[in-house]
């Protein structure tokens, strides 16, 4: 007996389950991160991280991001003294 034939496309969404999977953790991370950055949307982020292929693009700007705001926040506490 041969094995069922399985849809094409639902091989596909399957192959592409465990790369989603694996981009959960930087989405709930996003989020988190989007909440304490000045005008970034955490559901955008969220969305954005989700994405398979765009989300390694979109981590390279969360990582500038991360890094301008902590630059702020220092010029900020170098001014007040």
């Amino acid at each position: 007996m041969e094995p069922p034939a399985v849809d094409p496309a639902i091989h596909m969404l399957l192959s592409f389950l465990p790369l989603v999977l694996l981009t959960i953790p930087f989405a709930i991370g996003n989020f988190f991160l989007a909440r304490r950055i000045e005008g970034a949307s955490p559901a955008i982020w969220v969305i954005s991280s989700l994405i398979p292929f765009a989300n390694m693009l979109f981590m390279y700007y969360v990582l500038y991001r991360v890094i301008y705001a902590v630059l702020d926040y220092l010029r900020e506490i170098r001014d007040r003294s």
